[in-house]
């Protein structure tokens, strides 16, 4: 059975940006259109519109839990131009970090570690121009036993109090 595991995603830009460029790009065409209807600005906005949830990834991160210990691993795509809604098929890049813990760690010391390394991370190259999106991760997080997320299943004495 495999580890479980968290994904990540990592997008070209933030929702914001991704909205003033789609604004840009409506204004643009808005410009040539002679009669302006409501209906014919519907037609173009969604005919330009991508779906930033989906269409924007470039990379992956992935929590994986092992022994003591929790894993990021980068999935990242080889294009070298990330252009927009482009499809992007994702490659292993490499193990960007590694969280060990001691026994007697808390779970929301555990939280808090793993918060803040993938903050760090935002700093780092290829992230830095870049968006790490943590809604999911700050949501579910403070709820999750990550002392019995690491422990699950792995023998040796769990971190955990």
């Amino acid at each position: 059975m495999k580890s479980p595991h968290i994904d990540i995603p990592i997008y070209r830009c933030t929702p914001k940006q991704f909205e003033i460029e789609n604004n840009k790009i409506l204004a643009k065409q808005l410009q040539f259109v002679k009669v302006p209807e409501l209906r014919m600005n519907d037609e173009l906005y969604f005919r330009n519109k991508t779906l930033w949830d989906f269409n924007e990834i470039v990379g992956w991160l992935r929590l994986t839990v092992a022994k003591r210990s929790i894993v990021g691993e980068l999935f990242w795509t080889p294009l070298k131009k990330l252009g927009r809604g482009r499809w992007k098929g994702f490659r292993y890049r490499r193990r960007i970090f590694e969280l060990n813990f001691t026994p007697g760690e808390r779970s929301e010391l555990i939280f808090q570690g793993l918060s803040a390394r993938i903050e760090k991370l935002k700093e780092e190259h290829p992230f830095e121009k870049r968006h790490i999106d943590l809604r999911v991760l700050n949501f579910i997080g403070p709820h999750l036993d990550w002392c019995k997320l690491i422990s699950s299943g792995k023998k040796g004495r769990s971190p955990c109090v």
